[in-house]
């Protein structure tokens, strides 16, 4: 049994290996074919997929559900294969950490592709600004702007889409507040739409507007900043035991094994992470993203 632990384990890790490299290498393929396939096949739920590709997009992921998927399956086979010399106990804890470990990443990094939609927004504005100003009509500005490789480009390409359809400016810009629910977006909506109304020289008044909302961005990455340490505190108490429990049972198997073993031992091993558990969530909960509320 333990040859054929030794020999399974590199062949498993191998082979995921293998198969992330493959998947990488396709990605791209897949990618530039996807605009030119009409269908959606999947074996995945649109139960699950459709919560997951909002997910994926709110974190700033850009790959497929399907591939995400994958890839978390691929991750937790290696992990139970690589643990499996520790005992049956050490796989199911390891085995519960691979399955949680992403879908928590995940909800952490909700708010990335927010960040960097508010990020590249101002930005954009100043492009559609400099258009203006160069004799542009707001229209061909957010034409340009929707085929730039601004993270604001797949917003303005919907707006550019339904300008093509006939939509006046106001009308095409209306369903980006629902779309996309952001303060930013409001104002800028706003903007927009009197710009279109009222004419006249729409540059100066664009330009301020985005030198409000970069003072704006850098007020709140100025706020994460401040509690950085807070937070980083939080992670490090947080895996710290679990660390700890990872690289005990690398270099001394036998201590891990007498730790679960028997049935006093498991029960103080699950309530020890239960309350790790509990303290992560108590000062996550302190040094909570004030993004969190919205």
């Amino acid at each position: 049994m333990p040859s054929l632990i030794r020999v399974g384990v590199p062949a498993v890790v191998g082979a995921a290996a293998w198969a992330l490299a493959r998947q990488a290498r396709t990605a791209t393929v897949r990618d530039r074919l996807r605009a030119h396939d009409v269908r959606t096949t999947s074996w995945l739920p649109a139960a699950v997929r459709a919560p997951l590709l909002r997910s994926l997009e709110r974190a700033g992921v850009q790959t497929e559900p399907v591939i995400a998927v994958q890839v978390w399956a691929i991750a937790v086979g290696a992990a139970i294969a690589i643990s499996l010399p520790f005992g049956v106990t050490f796989v199911i804890v390891v085995a519960l950490v691979a399955l949680v470990g992403p879908p928590v990443a995940l909800f952490s990094a909700r708010h990335r592709g927010r960040r960097r939609f508010d990020l590249a927004l101002p930005d954009a504005l100043r492009s559609l600004a400099a258009d203006v100003r160069a004799g542009a009509t707001l229209r061909g500005a957010i034409g340009r702007v929707s085929t730039s490789p601004s993270a604001v480009a797949p917003d303005f390409a919907r707006i550019a889409a339904r300008l093509r359809l006939g939509a006046s400016v106001t009308d095409a810009l209306h369903p980006w507040v629902v779309e996309r629910s952001s303060a930013s977006v409001r104002v800028v909506v706003g903007a927009l739409g009197c710009v279109d109304a009222v004419g006249g020289a729409p540059g100066p008044a664009l330009e301020g507007l985005a030198a409000s909302l970069s003072d704006r961005v850098a007020v709140a990455a100025e706020a994460r900043a401040q509690s950085a340490q807070a937070r980083i505190s939080a992670i490090v108490v947080g895996l710290a035991p679990l660390g700890y429990l990872v690289f005990s049972a690398a270099i001394d198997a036998a201590a891990v094994r007498a730790l679960i073993e028997r049935p006093l031992s498991r029960v103080c091993f699950l309530i020890a992470i239960g309350l790790d558990l509990l303290a992560v969530e108590w000062m996550r909960r302190i040094v909570r993203d004030p993004e969190d509320a919205t």
